[in-house]
């Protein structure tokens, strides 16, 4: 088990090493992040605790059941067999983190999932991402002291989260939480979800330091897994998508991976190799 202050200084330094991004098979238990008033563990391939990706697709699919006013587009019983699924394809592969949050000293039943994805947002933005409780454990003040510790953990610039119009609840405890609507950022889920933003208060004082390219060693780990197969200056690429990669204005080549937006489709992520434009297209 991991301190924040370890988290941020052996995880974050050196993820790579520990983590095998592709299955995330490593001991969930060696690698949750103790904060004091809550522990963080991450979903994960683990052997400890036992049959834990098992256990995690098993609350994340009685909690999607009951937040039908949060993912209308769910069968009406969502079972754990298509949550494993969802997570072996649509979460293990991307560079993505994943916490179960549990009280301090008690492993008894979580309070909920909260984590984040660098995938389709621009560093030091960040998307909050995989924000669900547990019903049965409403009003505990958990979730949004977990929002407190990730922020402290993987210290973005910006998060950006996809409230949909009709989740009144959660657009209250995204309120809560500092974040305001955003009606001028890029919506990928243009007229299906809303956009909202929370800004780090010390953002102009941080942000030159971020925007600089000084990631956090994680942060670094998990960009540059997203492109790390493709070849770069070679117009015969074999790790992208078909029909890439294509010139770009600068003279470069843009590549181009397939993603998923798990509700709303698809989409292909470009980065050219020379001039490092990244654009998302949905398709």
């Amino acid at each position: 088990m991991l301190t924040k202050e370890q988290w941020r200084k052996d995880y974050l330094r050196h993820g790579s090493e520990v983590t095998v991004w592709g299955e995330k098979q490593y001991d969930g238990i060696a690698h949750a992040v103790d904060c004091g008033d809550l522990l963080l563990i991450p979903v994960c391939q683990a052997d400890w605790p036992p049959m834990w990706l098992e256990t995690c697709a098993a609350h994340m699919a009685a909690w999607r059941s009951e937040a039908r006013d949060a993912y209308p587009n769910d069968p009406p019983h969502v079972s754990v067999p298509s949550v494993a699924l969802w997570l072996a394809l649509h979460y293990l592969p991307l560079p993505r983190l994943l916490w179960m949050i549990y009280p301090a000293g008690d492993l008894s039943e979580p309070v909920g999932h909260l984590g984040f994805r660098l995938d389709r947002e621009k560093w030091p933005v960040c998307e909050l991402d995989g924000i669900l409780g547990n019903p049965a454990k409403r009003g505990s003040g958990l979730m949004s002291s977990a929002f407190r510790h990730i922020t402290d953990l993987v210290q973005p610039d910006t998060w950006v989260v996809f409230p949909k119009p009709g989740n009144e609840a959660a657009k209250r405890f995204y309120s809560r939480l500092g974040f305001v609507p955003d009606t001028e950022g890029w919506n990928r889920y243009a007229g299906t979800c809303e956009r909202w933003v929370w800004h780090d208060p010390q953002r102009d004082q941080n942000g030159a330091q971020r925007a600089s390219g000084a990631l956090p060693g994680l942060v670094g780990d998990m960009l540059e897994g997203v492109w790390t197969d493709h070849k770069n200056g070679d117009e015969r690429c074999p790790a992208c998508w078909p029909h890439y990669p294509v010139k770009c204005a600068c003279g470069g080549l843009v590549h181009a991976e397939y993603g998923d937006d798990t509700d709303n489709g698809y989409w292909l992520a470009k980065h050219c190799d020379k001039c490092g434009l990244d654009a998302k297209e949905e398709c």
